[in-house]
């Protein structure tokens, strides 16, 4: 909800998710963020039936076509779980953000456009089918901070455009 009522406080609008807010939505497909949320901490990796992520057209975070963005399309945030096997990410995007893949078994191919420059901590951290990532940047213009900690076996085969 945008807002919540609390007992001798009053109305109260909603501007963060933290981490685990949805861990038990095992068996949720979409999930809707109002526009008054400002910061989003992963929260998404235990709805394993997660299809699409929807934001209005107003605000801090954008859907595009039920993937999570920043409202200026540069930061890709969270791609949900089980949105599909494939995914083309769209040109100007700049950033995969930490833990923007996590867990999302589904994925087994990914296209990176030539405008990213970096890729965040854990972003693809047990996605253990992801077999293909296709990069249209070239490597040296490429930061990716890795993984840490118990990742999983993650270990896709890389193709740079020449």
């Amino acid at each position: 909800p945008k807002e919540i009522y609390v007992s001798c406080i009053g109305t109260l609008s909603v501007s963060s998710i933290g981490d685990g807010v949805f861990e038990s939505l095992t068996d949720c497909e979409e999930i809707y963020l109002p526009p008054t949320i400002l910061n989003i901490k992963w929260s998404f990796w235990h709805c394993r039936k997660l299809k699409n992520i929807h934001t209005e057209l107003y605000g801090n975070y954008q859907s595009i076509n039920g993937v999570l963005f920043d409202c200026h399309r540069k930061n890709l945030i969270a791609y949900p779980n089980n949105h599909g096997k494939e995914y083309v990410i769209p040109e100007g995007v700049e950033e995969i953000c930490n833990l923007a893949f996590k867990d999302c078994t589904n994925i087994e191919r990914l296209f990176i456009p030539s405008t990213i420059k970096k890729i965040g901590l854990n972003a693809f951290y047990r996605c253990e089918n992801l077999k293909e990532i296709h990069c249209r940047c070239k490597k040296g213009n490429l930061i990716f901070d890795g993984f840490q900690g118990d990742s999983g076996n993650v270990n896709p085969i890389w193709h740079y455009e020449s």
